[in-house]
């Protein structure tokens, strides 16, 4: 055998050899897998709130999706509004009305008169003071208003009466058992009182 044939023959064993070592290395190292902590907050991103455009901000001519629900309820504020658990917590209201606190009582009749009374120094948007008047509108608008979408629970209603700024003595003609959900958001007297159609529309829309 030649001095070449065996420098040939060990460059092929030597490369034999690192090819193998190669192989064995990669095939045996342990794979390192990135892991992102899912409590860890991060910032940006994008939060989708409804799936799409809400027809309507105004609180009673809702077409009653769940887009509307969910936008109204951020744009106009209530008496009321229900709490993660269902149950009804007060919002401009001082605290929710009930037989146990005095503010609600249920006549030997079978009607019923709830007494809400609204938070000091309430005021609108635009900087207009917020008072049981604007309580007592949103009834008589709600029960005039011809594309309002439901009156349920309003109907039961004969009467609002505002002895004061901050209490609404709301009478109905019978029990009506979810009574903390009216008024869940309430209308401004002093911008739709006599309003036109257009001026309600543009209300609509930036409420």
């Amino acid at each position: 055998m030649s001095f070449g044939m065996q420098r040939s023959q060990a460059s092929d064993w030597t490369r034999v050899c690192l090819a193998a070592a190669l192989f064995l290395n990669v095939c045996g190292a342990p794979t390192v897998v990135s892991r992102t902590d899912a409590t860890a907050p991060r910032a940006g991103g994008t939060v989708v709130f409804a799936a799409q455009e809400p027809d309507t901000l105004h609180p009673f001519r809702s077409t009653g999706t769940q887009t509307n629900a969910l936008v109204y309820q951020v744009a106009v504020e209530g008496l009321t509004a229900a709490s993660p658990d269902g149950s009804p917590r007060a919002v401009l209201a001082v605290d929710v009305p009930t037989t146990a606190n005095g503010a609600v009582h249920l006549l030997a009749d079978g009607t019923m008169t709830v007494r809400w009374t609204l938070r000091p120094d309430l005021g609108w948007s635009d900087g207009t003071r917020l008072t049981s008047a604007d309580v007592r509108f949103t009834w008589r608008a709600v029960m005039t208003d011809p594309r309002t979408t439901t009156r349920e629970g309003y109907e039961l209603i004969t009467d609002i009466e505002t002895p004061d700024e901050r209490t609404a003595l709301v009478r109905y003609r019978a029990i009506d058992a979810a009574y903390t959900s009216r008024f869940d958001a309430l209308l401004p007297r002093h911008l739709l009182e006599g309003a036109t159609e257009a001026a309600v529309a543009a209300y609509s829309r930036a409420p």
